[in-house]
């Protein structure tokens, strides 16, 4: 019954929004348009491009990476060609390709890479992702023209990480001579597009750099398009405005049965949690209990939420740990099966026999999956309503520390080499991203963590110590991993899955019907 219910719903849904008139759009001639789930380019587009928003689907078009890294967070060769690790973990010397250049022709150097890492390094940047960098780097030492040497002070464990996902190699020159704000308008980078201009809230373009040393794009002029509505998006590829999607769950299965259209998935290491707001501020309140949010975790049925709602666009989730990490168990049982009578008997042993109200925050994008959620929270008591935010007013609402709620978080891209990133910035209580999501034991384990180096014999062990403790206190009651999808209009003759990792804008690998 449960299940028949879930299907009606969504083919009411589906059906709803494909009678909706879809907004007008044009696709300029030669163009490839990419329709990606969001909002806008605010704050990408004017801000200080020396901390490019990782967050905008487009960055990996437009910059290129010193070091790649595939689903297995294996570290591979990017602009950095080899790199040594001495001083047990506190130099790293990193030796460059000679041959890359920047979008004006000047070559990819050493300078550059100072330049750009301790621009990082300065205090002035606010993002979360450079504190650590701030706190630990000493020095950044050119020894040549193409080798780098950089000196901290502790093991920095997510060098990795960072310098593979948000620390872009940036020109000197050019800066110093046009200045932050021209930059900031008018980028220059290293990937294999360039930048050629946008509308705010409308569009960004680029086109294709001729001289890029792995791979000149096939596609000459690439626009990309934020487009909130899910049936938006799905007209617009059904009218041929768009070449690509990022499709809504919902609208998966409408996708597969057209035989003019594609879809290519992904596994992607990004999972999705409740969030429990405010668990370190004095007082009592419902979720502030740990039996009411282990009532939270069994009264979801994760597994059928994936199959019928989200149309196979996820999977059940329950370890805070990935597949590569040290101290991942394949075999650990979920900890919170689908049990409604244990939630509601946990419930009344916590003193809310008759449940009690509360909220969940959530951006526009995640509504398909968060309203079965709640409405598996209702039938154990927990009457969760859904207050749906913009981006800037979710955010400003986490740390805000006011809400005695749930709201959506995910786990961004889990594909990464220490088991410590990016819950780090999540469930300390130092992290200034925490937003009251964890509690004292949670953050001491993760804080004891990220203090052992990778190949440490006791990195397995100490990790899935760290594992079960978040699982025990449940700071974050983890929901599913999502998947990448992307669906393609008939255009489209081929796109690239690297190394079984999906990343939807790596757009130089995507190949034309003729």
């Amino acid at each position: 019954m449960r299940i028949r219910t879930l299907q009606l719903l969504l083919i009411a849904t589906v059906a709803l929004l494909l009678t909706l008139p879809s907004l007008a759009f044009a696709k300029p001639e030669g163009k490839v348009v990419w329709a990606l789930r969001g909002q806008n380019f605010a704050g990408a587009i004017g801000g200080d491009h020396s901390t490019i928003k990782w967050l905008q689907s487009w960055v990996p078009a437009l910059h290129e990476p010193m070091l790649i890294k595939d689903m297995q967070a294996k570290i591979k060769s990017g602009l950095a060609e080899s790199w040594e690790v001495t001083d047990g973990g506190l130099t790293i010397t990193l030796k460059l390709r000679q041959g890359p250049t920047f979008h004006d022709g000047s070559p990819i150097t050493a300078e550059d890479v100072k330049f750009s890492v301790e621009r990082y390094a300065s205090e002035k940047h606010k993002m979360v992702f450079f504190k650590e960098l701030q706190s630990k780097l000493e020095s950044a030492t050119v020894v040549d023209k193409y080798t780098i040497r950089l000196k901290f002070s502790s093991a920095y464990n997510q060098f990795w990480d960072r310098f593979f996902e948000y620390y872009y190699i940036l020109p000197k020159k050019h800066i110093e001579k046009v200045g932050d704000k021209h930059f900031a308008e008018n980028i220059m980078s290293a990937g294999p597009f360039k930048w050629k201009g946008y509308k705010q809230d409308v569009y960004l373009d680029m086109e294709a750099y001729e001289d890029h040393y792995r791979k000149v794009p096939e596609i000459k002029s690439l626009r990309f398009i934020y487009v909130v509505e899910d049936r938006t998006r799905l007209a617009m590829l059904k009218t041929g405005e768009a070449d690509m999607i990022v499709p809504s769950p919902a609208h998966l299965n409408v996708i597969r049965k057209d035989p003019k259209f594609r879809l290519v998935e992904a596994e992607n290491p990004r999972t999705v949690a409740l969030a429990i707001g405010d668990l370190v501020r004095p007082g009592n309140w419902p979720l502030k209990d740990r039996r009411v949010r282990m009532a939270v975790a069994y009264a979801i049925d994760k597994e059928a939420i994936c199959r019928i709602v989200m149309q196979g666009a996820c999977s059940p989730s329950n370890s805070f740990l990935a597949p590569w990490h040290a101290g991942w168990d394949k075999k650990r049982a979920t900890p919170y099966p689908y049990d409604p009578e244990k939630a509601k008997a946990l419930l009344k042993e916590a003193g809310y026999p008759n449940g009690f109200e509360t909220e969940i925050g959530i951006q526009p994008t995640m509504k398909v999956s968060m309203q079965p959620v709640a409405g598996y929270l209702a039938k154990v008591g927990i009457k969760a309503r859904l207050n749906i935010m913009e981006a800037g007013a979710w955010t400003q609402n986490c740390h805000s520390l006011k809400t005695h709620g749930m709201f959506w978080r995910d786990a961004w891209w889990n594909a990464r080499t220490h088991p410590t990133s990016p819950i780090d910035v999540q469930l300390t209580l130092k992290a200034p991203w925490s937003c009251g999501i964890t509690t004292q034991r949670v953050s001491d384990a993760v804080e004891a963590l990220g203090k052992i180096p990778i190949g440490d014999p006791r990195l397995a062990s100490e990790a899935k110590k760290m594992d079960d403790i978040i699982t025990e206190d449940l700071p974050r009651v983890t929901l599913w991993s999502l998947k990448n999808i992307v669906a393609l209009g008939p255009r489209i003759k081929y796109y690239g899955i690297i190394d079984g990792f999906l990343i939807p804008t790596r757009a130089e690998f995507i190949e034309l019907n003729r």
